[in-house]
């Protein structure tokens, strides 16, 4: 790993009590952790030169605790440990689409390890392959890139990946089903990805935003506002300081704040 790398590691458990175990053995690289029981989903951030060492024990962990057959959550998964991407990120960097060079190297050989010491079989997305893509291939019946030397069910598929920066930004909107289905559909694009789900009641707008140096969370906020009500914004995870847009309006209503950034959280880990 010749160039600082984060990797935003999706555990399927939302549970509070295996979530805090899990922080605890990847404390030298964590800088955030989201989770949610409706979901059933965690989103740990890991970032530095500790990073595949702490990507390692949070795996061990985590296979220990949670059996993916017993698995319930309105997310879709194929695996305790669900998705592992790898993205190149220096702090303070220019909004741009970045090198995956080393990023893509990483993946290569954490898939390959996985597959061999944790009896996962791993799926490669990236350039070649989106992650949408991927799962769509997974359900499809596709071969592993990698496949186990000793698959174990309770332990599912792993998708490993290296992509640029993406945020991942949860709006609650005053829609039914049906309609937030349509507007999300009309969202969809090379720039946003866009799912629908009902938890608690509510309809949420579940979007990854792959391209934020051009559509960031506030601007796709400003988005959904012209055709719906937002009841509620939520960010899950962190975002690059320059989501961090001037507008008229407080950070927070957009679920943003100036310490939700990746470089305010290294900073202050460092």
């Amino acid at each position: 790993m010749t160039s600082p790398l984060e990797c935003v590691v999706n555990i399927s458990s939302g549970d509070p009590a295996v979530v805090s175990e899990l922080s605890n053995v990847c404390v030298s690289s964590l800088l955030d952790v989201h989770s949610d029981m409706d979901h059933n989903r965690s989103v740990f951030t890991l970032y530095g030169s500790k990073v595949l060492d702490d990507l390692k024990s949070l795996c061990v962990a985590s296979f220990d605790l949670i059996d993916i057959s017993k698995h319930t959550g309105v997310h879709p998964r194929f695996g305790v440990v669900d998705v592992v991407p790898f993205v190149p990120y220096e702090l303070e960097q220019q909004p741009s689409e970045l090198d995956l060079t080393d990023a893509v190297a990483t993946r290569n050989e954490f898939a390959q390890f996985a597959a061999k010491e944790f009896g996962t079989n791993t799926y490669l997305y990236g350039p070649e392959r989106s992650l949408p893509d991927t799962r769509r291939a997974i359900r499809a019946g596709a071969l592993p890139s990698f496949s186990a030397d000793r698959y174990f069910e309770t332990r599912g598929a792993m998708c490993v990946g290296a992509r640029s920066p993406l945020v991942a930004y949860n709006l609650i909107i005053d829609a039914s089903l049906n309609d937030a289905a349509k507007l999300a559909k009309n969202l969809r694009g090379d720039k946003v990805r866009t799912l629908v789900f009902e938890v608690g009641g509510r309809t949420q707008l579940s979007a990854n935003l792959v391209a934020p140096w051009s559509v960031g969370p506030i601007q796709f906020y400003e988005m959904v506002e012209e055709e719906s009500k937002i009841i509620g914004a939520e960010l899950v995870g962190l975002v690059p300081s320059y989501c961090i847009t001037e507008s008229s309006r407080p950070l927070e209503l957009y679920g943003l704040s100036i310490t939700s950034t990746i470089e305010a959280r290294a900073k202050s880990h460092s």
